[in-house]
């Protein structure tokens, strides 16, 4: 039985983001979470994480990763999958050759901009997938303050790891897996949504409705709910075991040969 949890935070690399989401598996799994030291491949990043796992005696773990996260989890699970329990991704994709060679043009001009404008272009981009709601003031104002330390070397590994993720393979992981999602998610439309479910077709998918890129944020009961059901339940019995999603959801990816369920 595995007894840990890895939480893998996004864009911002801070394990402090987390820390609102640590109550939701604590006691029930020892749980770790990540920040990504400043290395410019994912070979690197994801070594640190097996580091940290080895520091705290875990062995195997269930990896959770969200948004930018989530493009480091399936790293990890590809070149440790015998050190990953269940798979959890939430508000990411998969990789897009296409995608990664407009990420190693910008790259260019990225490397020719003041700091101080690589911080604006990145905090108006990021700042839009956190709502101007109550329930996400603290995680806006957490996101300013990681903003305001983050050095050049910080941004730069930042991106080349995204770009490098983007020329991953086909998915050699086979484990079982959750993909959470949003219908308005402006990070992962459709097309997005659609080619991560055909990259793990495997996966149980749960679906939520106005929530953006931030239901962690917005239904957090839900949220963590659902991943704590997926964890929770024996291994190979997930396909069996689902609740579908209200009968429009699934029409609508059925269409797209996506088999949508709630968990």
């Amino acid at each position: 039985m595995v007894t840990a949890v890895v939480l893998l935070p996004g864009a911002g690399g801070h394990a402090g983001t987390l820390a609102r989401h640590i109550p939701y598996f604590e006691p029930e799994w020892q749980t770790l979470a990540i920040s990504y030291p400043p290395v410019p491949t994912l070979g690197e990043l994801c070594r640190e994480i097996a580091s940290r796992m080895d520091e705290a005696g875990v062995g195997i773990a269930h990896v959770i990763g969200g948004s930018y996260g989530g493009m480091v989890a399936q790293a990890f699970a590809e070149w440790y999958p015998q050190r990953v329990g269940k798979l959890v991704l939430s508000h990411t994709g998969g990789p897009d050759p296409g995608r990664g060679a407009k990420m190693r043009t910008a790259a260019r001009w990225m490397n020719r901009l003041p700091l101080s404008w690589l911080k604006w272009i990145f905090g108006k981009r990021m700042g839009k997938l956190i709502p101007s709601v109550p329930e996400a003031r603290e995680a806006r104002l957490q996101f300013e303050r990681i903003l305001k330390d983050w050095t050049r070397r910080d941004i730069d590994a930042l991106f080349a790891r995204a770009a490098e993720f983007q020329n991953f393979g086909p998915a050699t992981w086979q484990g079982e897996t959750l993909l959470l999602w949003a219908d308005d998610d402006p990070a992962t439309p459709e097309p997005v949504r659609t080619a991560l479910h055909q990259r793990y077709p495997q996966a149980q998918v749960y679906e939520f409705h106005g929530t953006g890129h931030a239901a962690a944020l917005l239904k957090p009961d839900e949220y963590f709910g659902a991943i704590r059901d997926f964890l929770r339940a024996p291994s190979g019995a997930q396909r069996g075991q689902l609740a579908q999603v209200e009968s429009s959801g699934v029409d609508r990816h059925a269409q797209r040969g996506v088999d949508v369920h709630r968990v």
